[in-house]
């Protein structure tokens, strides 16, 4: 049983051989002929363009037909190294990503009067191609460990995420169910809206179905519901939150080649 967090993170990262994740060059969307142009947050709408490479170049993202803020990617040998995130024409905070032998350093920066600060910094680390973890630093500690995961795969999808916190010991965890369909946010290789930029949604290759959250005694669970088109794509999707039916269907769309 995994207990210990900085001893599965050796073992995990033990045997690597080289440097890349579900998101570099090699990734699904350079195969498919459709990429997501419309995706949907937990709060908000996003709308994405893309570059030449087909990689995303910027994202919009709107609450309630409200404009919120935007974010725009910066690349290098086809990983991504920025994200720039805009509110009415200005930088407000900004992550970059650097890679080393075995791991994806991102650091996250935020404006402090008329300066950037660095305000966490995520370490990924992998085994091979797949992220297997991560710990999260706090720069204004001196970069101590102040939470941390594990995941565990089934085939191509993380079924289990195992959270430790700052510690060594696992103090919750979610489970995770997937359809078996194309997911538009691996294909696009975004995530669902701030936090940690690698997450289950867009490094698994399938939808999640069902996220259940165990801590102790209590457990709790979050439904998701997709309609497709002809060739398995998502077009809507349906969150139910705890057991309740609250939000409208959200809109999925792609433009194809």
């Amino acid at each position: 049983m995994k207990t210990r967090f900085t001893c599965y993170m050796l073992l995990a990262t033990a045997t690597v051989a080289f440097v890349r994740c579900n998101h570099d060059d090699d990734q699904s969307q350079q195969t498919t002929p459709c990429l997501p142009t419309t995706l949907p947050g937990y709060t908000s709408t996003l709308t994405i363009s893309y570059n030449a490479d087909r990689k995303v170049s910027t994202v919009n993202y709107t609450e309630d037909d409200t404009p919120g803020y935007q974010s725009s990617y910066l690349y290098a040998n086809g990983k991504i190294t920025r994200i720039n995130t805009m509110q009415g024409g200005a930088t407000k905070a900004y992550d970059t990503f650097t890679y080393g032998s075995g791991i994806i350093t991102e650091s996250h920066f935020v404006k402090v009067a008329s300066h950037f600060e660095e305000a966490s910094r995520i370490i990924y680390y992998l085994n091979g191609t797949r992220i297997t973890g991560w710990a999260d630093h706090n720069p204004y500690n001196g970069l101590a460990r102040r939470d941390s995961v594990v995941f565990t795969y089934t085939g191509e999808n993380i079924t289990q995420k195992d959270s430790y916190g700052a510690g060594e010991h696992i103090e919750n965890y979610f489970l995770y169910t997937y359809d078996d369909k194309t997911n538009p946010f691996t294909l696009a290789g975004l995530n669902d809206e701030d936090d940690e930029y690698f997450k289950p949604i867009n490094i698994s290759k399938n939808n999640i179905t069902r996220m259940e959250f165990h801590f102790g005694e209590y457990n709790d669970y979050d439904k998701f519901d997709y309609t497709y088109d002809a060739n398995g794509f998502p077009i809507t999707r349906v969150i139910t939150w705890s057991g309740i039916l609250e939000d409208p269907a959200q809109t999925i769309s792609y433009a194809c080649d």
